[in-house]
């Protein structure tokens, strides 16, 4: 049945990473981390594999020339270059493919996939704008200034529960100012964590001690968004915190504006991100996307198959991916990639979670034709070799792991799509 499948195939020739990853060409070898074998890096051998299929002097079995001279683009999970950049610029080189479009960040579920794209550009007038979305916020979450990521940690339950932002839009304000304080762990982990107009974590404030409600922050220098975090046992719940740009706290309550930037009243128009840049115009030249999401979805509400793309599911949230990025650009070619399985233990990531992560993503992407590239079930990674193939932090893989085993599956499954 051609439109949807799991590439989860039995190859024609064993697909080992001997086969696609050692051609007989000088100077492409290294030593790997988790074997005494020659393998790749990513930084050296790739770009080398790349400009030998563009010449044809390299020959990769089982790889043919659909996707030689094509732009690939990616919606994945981290902002490292090490993470991302390693596998989408692996993936791109053996197929002979540009790199066309990278939006990746650290710790994303599938529902923040579009967090860089903003309100619409501004027209004229509006300076208080509330810019806090408590529906999309993170329980049990604080943001820490100390990793150079911003990224969100576990809530230190036993200082109380606390909630952390998404991304929120700062560019244009002098200041911002919320109806509540803004959480304090210790002097070492920020109530804020600032964004430049990429995205990319600027910096933090660190303090002992929360910062008081209607205490006007200013805006540092570069900065275009930030994350905070605030004490639920504070603030009683969520209902009514505004943080607002602007020094001066509306005298009511006033609701999040997803449409208005500061300096601008509302405007049409799709969202931008912070180069002012559509999805539209970002995707334009891509002609293969993949989206690599699900390995932080371990807390999110599974839902259900009929879930429409407005759901907070991950079944409503993986519609909706689909469905936005189809609408900028039909006719591109889109597939989906699940989790491997990390370590549950370092991740609140279960393999029954993993498996229905699966299930969810075959489903929602059959109704589509987008394929599904099924890692769960075809780059052994499982608990005996965590500690082998998996960082520390049991999470992200091995610098070997991705030359060994993503890096050629994820090739050579798309090499079966045209």
């Amino acid at each position: 049945m051609k439109g949807f499948f799991a590439l989860s195939f039995a190859l024609a020739m064993p697909l080992t990473a001997q086969n696609l990853l050692r051609p007989a060409t000088p100077g492409v070898s290294g030593t790997g981390s988790y074997g005494s074998a020659a393998t790749t890096t990513a930084g050296a051998t790739y770009p080398a594999l790349a400009s030998g299929i563009a010449s044809g002097s390299v020959s990769l079995p089982g790889f043919g020339s659909a996707w030689q001279g094509k732009s690939l683009g990616v919606f994945g999970d981290s902002l490292t270059s090490d993470y991302s950049g390693r596998w989408q610029n692996g993936v791109a080189s053996l197929h002979g493919m540009s790199v066309g479009f990278t939006d990746a960040r650290h710790g994303r579920p599938m529902c923040r996939i579009f967090e860089n794209y903003g309100a619409p550009p501004a027209a004229t007038g509006a300076t208080t704008i509330n810019i806090l979305n408590t529906a999309t916020d993170l329980p049990d979450s604080t943001i820490s200034a100390t990793n150079q990521s911003g990224r969100s940690d576990p809530a230190r339950t036993s200082q109380g529960g606390f909630t952390a932002t998404v991304l929120m839009d700062l560019r244009g304000a002098p200041t911002f100012t919320a109806n509540f304080p803004i959480g304090q762990y210790s002097p070492l982990n920020a109530g804020i964590a600032y964004y430049n107009s990429s995205g990319m974590y600027v910096g933090g404030r660190t303090g002992p001690n929360d910062i008081p409600a209607g205490t006007a922050i200013r805006v540092p220098s570069g900065a275009a968004g930030l994350r905070i975090y605030y004490n639920t046992v504070t603030t009683g719940s969520a209902n009514g915190l505004m943080l607002v740009t602007g020094s001066v706290l509306p005298g009511s309550y006033q609701p999040y504006d997803a449409t208005t930037r500061y300096g601008g009243g509302a405007s049409g128009g799709a969202a931008i991100d912070g180069n002012g840049h559509t999805l539209a115009q970002n995707i334009a030249d891509v002609d293969l996307l993949l989206i690599w999401l699900g390995i932080n979805d371990g807390d999110t509400v599974l839902g259900a198959p009929g879930d429409a793309r407005t759901s907070a599911t991950f079944y409503g949230c993986t519609r909706n991916a689909i469905e936005t990025i189809l609408a900028a650009k039909p006719g591109i070619r889109l597939v989906m990639i699940s989790p491997y399985q990390p370590n549950p233990a370092n991740i609140p990531l279960s393999p029954a979670q993993n498996a229905s992560i699966l299930v969810a993503l075959q489903s929602i992407a059959g109704e589509y034709g987008v394929p599904v590239v099924d890692l769960l079930h075809n780059v052994n990674i499982n608990k005996f070799d965590w500690g082998l193939k998996l960082q520390a932090d049991g999470v992200h893989p091995q610098n070997d792991t991705f030359d060994r085993d993503l890096i050629p599956y994820i090739a050579k499954s798309i090499q079966s799509i045209n």
